[in-house]
């Protein structure tokens, strides 16, 4: 942004924690958040959530983490 000419008024990255305790949470997860997985349809993926379900009920909640970047820049007055 700076080599476009932008004046990088603050900049952020962090990689913050989800916890998915139970398989309608993943599921509204995957429907809030439609880039994660693109063609996600509850039907289509039944066999591979219940497997999900399954482990979460055995070994506990998924975790994972997201990758983040907050970028405020402006254009010189």
């Amino acid at each position: 942004m700076r080599a476009a000419g932008l004046e990088v008024v603050d900049l952020r990255e962090e990689t913050p924690e989800h916890v998915i305790r139970d398989i309608g949470a993943l599921v509204y997860y995957l429907r809030a958040v439609a880039w994660q997985v693109p063609d996600f349809d509850v039907r289509r993926y039944d066999r591979r959530l219940r497997a999900l379900d399954a482990t979460i009920r055995s070994d506990g909640p998924l975790r994972f983490h997201d990758h983040r970047y907050l970028v405020e820049a402006r254009k010189p007055l």
